[in-house]
């Protein structure tokens, strides 16, 4: 079994052009899959209901508080102007954080299995988490 380490897909882009992954990112896909096509903000285009969290100005934590996921799973995360997201892309490395800054909308792609990822705000300290559970494979 290969684990894979949470990747983040974002793409920074002023095109309004979907952009396609890089070729690591679609050798790890299955071999008849067509390749997944992101938007700007690192969503898959076409695929509906993505799992999502997100928060409003007046919130006090992450809805849903508990985000569930299996491994492979894009999910969705918008921001507002008062509460960002910082969580570890790497569990096993601390000084690796993965920012989702103010006032953004993101879509992130979690290879890793059997994973748990707090997600905490600048201002406000740990709102919420990220479970991953594994493939089955």
């Amino acid at each position: 079994m290969r684990w894979a380490l949470l990747f983040a897909t974002a793409a920074c882009s002023s095109s309004s052009q979907p952009v396609t992954p890089d070729a690591a990112h679609v050798a790890d896909a299955a071999p008849d899959a067509p390749p997944v096509v992101l938007d700007t903000n690192g969503c898959p285009v076409g695929m509906a209901n993505l799992p999502t969290m997100t928060i409003t100005d007046a919130a006090t934590a992450y809805t849903p508080v508990h985000l569930v996921l299996v491994q492979g799973q894009y999910a969705k995360f918008v921001t507002s102007s008062t509460h960002d997201m910082h969580f570890n892309a790497d569990p096993a490395n601390p000084t690796a954080p993965l920012e989702i800054p103010f006032s953004t909308t993101r879509c992130l792609h979690f290879q890793a299995g059997h994973a748990q990822y707090l997600i905490t705000c600048t201002a406000h300290g740990e709102m919420g988490d990220v479970l991953v559970s594994g493939s089955g494979a």
